[in-house]
């Protein structure tokens, strides 16, 4: 009894134990340095900067550099294809984050991923298809072709194994302007592994994912414009 009785005359009935914070639990450990926070938000800039959805929209505008349409022609060729390979699985993933189906814009969830690859994969055929009618320029029917097929091997490794968006996606952009735009935009690639060390400090993939997916990527993309030079089209040269 007396030991009771010592404990709590040693803290005040109503207040806080020292070196405690209520908003913090045993299981959330000791707060981050400065440093590793620092890091944390430098790899979220990177992650933001670097989503599918804005390297994307960036690209289109790059293959359509590549063209000689007037920039009226451009735009309107431009969110044709924006609306089917952007706005249809980001539409999707916003409506599924409302309804509570999926967890966050990026898709963290390996659970969650099937549906946006579908609707995608669905797009990205679509928009080929119809822009390949409308007679767009080939570079962006080679843009909506890549990313459909791309997105088969894809969707199937995602069913046991988290492979990354991020770097694949930069990675295809960039062999893809690099063949039929211009040799400069490969240095893109360079950037690469910095995407990959953004998702591997946010902890949303290790960097095998990342290697794997880059190179997977940009090896369908580069066979399937060799194909479309080689056996498709007449007289094309790539671009120095």
């Amino acid at each position: 009894m007396n030991g009771i009785q010592e404990v709590r005359g040693s803290i005040p009935l109503g207040s806080t134990p020292r070196n405690s914070d209520p908003a913090v639990t045993a299981a959330d450990g000791p707060e981050p340095p400065p440093t590793a926070r620092w890091l944390d938000r430098l790899a979220l800039l990177i992650s933001a900067v670097s989503s599918p959805f804005v390297v994307l929209p960036i690209f289109i505008g790059v293959l359509l550099t590549g063209t000689t349409l007037t920039w009226q022609q451009a735009a309107q060729w431009g969110a044709l294809a924006a609306v089917g390979l952007v706005g249809l699985p980001l539409g999707y993933i916003l409506l599924g984050i409302r309804r509570g189906e999926i967890g966050d814009v990026h898709v963290a969830s390996l659970q969650q991923r099937q549906g946006p690859f579908f609707v995608g994969i669905v797009g990205a055929v679509f928009t080929a298809f119809a822009l390949a009618v409308a007679g767009a320029p080939m570079e962006l029917q080679l843009g909506a072709l890549g990313m459909a097929i791309n997105g088969l091997p894809f969707a199937l490794i995602s069913r046991r194994w988290k492979i990354s968006m991020h770097p694949s996606t930069l990675a295809a952009c960039a062999v893809l302007a690099g063949m039929v735009v211009g040799r400069i935009w490969l240095w893109t690639c360079l950037a690469l592994p910095l995407v990959m060390w953004a998702r591997v400090q946010r902890r949303r993939h290790d960097w095998a994912q990342g290697i794997i997916a880059s190179l997977l990527s940009a090896g369908l993309t580069a066979l399937m414009v060799v194909v479309y030079q080689r056996w498709l089209a007449d007289g094309v040269v790539i671009p120095r």
